[in-house]
């Protein structure tokens, strides 16, 4: 059996730059803060209290830079 390893999985978060995964996406907070993202849907929500090494569930299409105190962050996908 041949296992399929996908390339690129992980992305760099750039606030107020889109996301370009295929997919949806994973957010790992890589500082403690908080972060404000516009998700698929149009919406912003901030996560207040993020800590450090934490995952959020989130489809977003973007992390703004306005409301977000996290400046280390990861896409994975």
């Amino acid at each position: 059996m041949t296992s399929i390893q996908p390339k690129n999985c992980t992305f760099d978060v750039t606030p107020d730059q889109p996301i370009n995964a295929p997919g949806p996406v994973l957010l790992m907070s890589q500082d403690d803060g908080d972060i404000t993202v516009e998700t698929l849907g149009g919406d912003v929500v901030t996560f207040v209290g993020v800590t450090k090494n934490f995952t959020l569930p989130v489809q977003v299409s973007k992390v703004l830079t306005s409301g977000t105190t996290v400046t280390n962050m990861i896409a994975l996908w």
